[in-house]
């Protein structure tokens, strides 16, 4: 999926620069998907049958929050909306870091995701609303030259 737009961006870092925000806006955008996986079934994607492609125009709006919250705890989240005013896609994306010690991290990632084009299923009021979660360990060192 590629996304460019025309629009404007706000940047905002605090004084300790322990926190930055930025928040994009593109009134106009254009969005395409593309699966070149013949084994996948592209219809899913929103692609019609026998296309590799889908090319849209709508609008966009992106919002990004990095926070250190102490020295060992970070926060990032991502905000992602596009419309082509016949259906919305939003992304919700949420990482949770934990630095254990000089060795061991830990990562809590939380990704949901609405979709007003996902198609019909026997529960309706959840068919547009997709989530997934993961929960990392990871050993970290560091080589010094």
């Amino acid at each position: 999926e590629l996304n460019v737009g025309i629009g404007m961006t706000y940047n905002y870092t605090n004084p300790k620069k322990t926190l930055t925000f930025d928040a994009s806006i593109s009134p106009l955008s254009w969005n395409m998907k593309t699966c070149v996986n013949k084994r996948m079934d592209v219809t899913s994607f929103g692609i019609k049958a026998s296309h590799k492609t889908v090319h849209e125009i709508g609008s966009s709006a992106e919002g990004k929050l990095s926070w250190q919250i102490c020295d060992n705890i970070a926060l990032r989240s991502r905000l992602f909306v596009f419309s082509d005013y016949d259906y919305l896609q939003s992304d919700f994306e949420n990482t949770l870091m934990f630095t254990i010690n000089k060795f061991l991290t830990t990562q809590i990632y939380v990704h949901m995701r609405y979709d007003t084009s996902a198609d019909k299923t026997d529960d309706d009021d959840w068919r547009k609303f997709m989530l997934k979660e993961i929960l990392s360990f990871g050993f970290t060192y560091k080589f010094n030259t």
